[in-house]
């Protein structure tokens, strides 16, 4: 494992690669235990390798455990993503929901007055033009 990273760092897509075979499952599970949502985990892991490959001329070469590193990175991207979800869901929060009473009045009556004008026009169409419609 610490043969491909140094490749990695070096620009060897191959490495790249085994690196992810040999690791997605393990970093999908552990994402699993932190956030509990397959799709939030999945695309933790791509942003994870897609940042690893952008920055690998700049990653330090000296690690010990590849694998725990990758971990870590993993862990604050998810941390990261679900920060990002609680304040877009936050948002939602602040803005009001339902509309006015006023405004669903108002809505009703222009469907109402829509529905008259369907009715008139249909009325004038002749027989044939009826049929064809129906």
């Amino acid at each position: 494992m610490k043969t491909h990273w140094v490749n990695i760092t070096k620009g060897d897509k191959e490495s790249f690669f085994i690196i992810y075979d040999t690791l997605y499952r393990s970093l999908f599970q552990y994402g699993m235990v932190i956030a509990k949502n397959r799709e939030v985990v999945k695309e933790a892991i791509h942003i994870l390798f897609y940042e690893l490959w952008e920055k690998h001329e700049r990653l330090p070469v000296d690690i010990s455990d590849p694998k725990y590193y990758l971990f870590v990175w993993l862990k604050r991207i998810i941390f990261r993503q679900l920060k990002a979800q609680e304040i877009c869901f936050e948002s939602l929060l602040e803005e009001p929901y339902e509309e006015s009473v006023e405004t669903q009045k108002i809505r009703i009556e222009e469907m109402m007055e829509r529905e008259r004008h369907i009715h008139a026009a249909m009325a004038r169409l002749t027989k044939k033009n009826a049929t064809i419609l129906n």
